[in-house]
């Protein structure tokens, strides 16, 4: 059981990560602030270094209203993840410009990932394969995959090590990095550090 309740954990909070660079920002009301937290809390609890990013950004955003709030976050999630712009400092977050490697031989590398393990990109997404919302979701699909399919756990956990090694972990920790450096807001800046954290617990214990 024990097992099964850090599998469904870590589905969650892949999940969670996934949906952030995904979905549209919604107006941050009273469900979107528990869910955030939660999801953040199971990760890294409270150090000292997140709650100041998250109370800066609280006593920031507490004096105006919800809507110009989302749209804040709206604007800085497209800053952080569409294109580069002078001085920026970094790249967006897109495996093939981060990695250094032929464009086309991550991207074939990365469908041949999902088309092994039984998962497609809709056709309604708009993104490159080697999106940072795309690989989460992938990561998230093995993990319910794993707590699904008991007697094929080993194998889907060892596709997991193979995925983070190869990709999501060999990039991605870099461009949170620049995110939490570059973020306008205080939110993505805690975002960049809890998902920094938790990928390299990840890398540390996905054996």
């Amino acid at each position: 059981m024990a097992e099964l309740r850090e599998i469904e954990q870590r589905f969650r909070v892949y999940s969670f990560f996934a949906r952030l660079f995904m979905e549209p920002i919604p107006v941050p009301g009273k469900d979107f602030v528990q869910n955030v937290l939660a999801n953040l809390e199971a990760i890294l609890g409270e150090p000292e270094e997140l709650s100041q990013y998250f109370q800066k950004f609280y006593r920031e955003t507490l004096p105006q209203n919800p809507e110009h709030v989302q749209k804040l976050l709206a604007v800085d999630r497209t800053y952080l993840c569409r294109g580069t712009q002078p001085g920026a400092g970094f790249m967006p977050p897109y495996e093939s410009a981060n990695s250094g490697g032929d464009e086309q031989q991550v991207l074939i590398s990365i469908l041949e990932c999902y088309s092994r393990n039984g998962v497609e990109i809709s056709r309604e997404s708009r993104e490159k394969p080697d999106y940072i919302g795309l690989e989460l979701a992938f990561m998230a699909e093995l993990c319910a995959k794993e707590r699904d399919f008991s007697k094929k756990r080993a194998n889907i956990r060892k596709e997991q090590r193979l995925f983070l090694a190869e990709h999501l972990g060999k990039w991605a920790p870099l461009y949170l990095e620049h995110v939490e450096r570059y973020a306008k807001t205080h939110f993505f800046k805690g975002i960049a550090l809890c998902l920094r954290h938790f990928l390299a617990d990840e890398i540390a214990n996905t054996v």
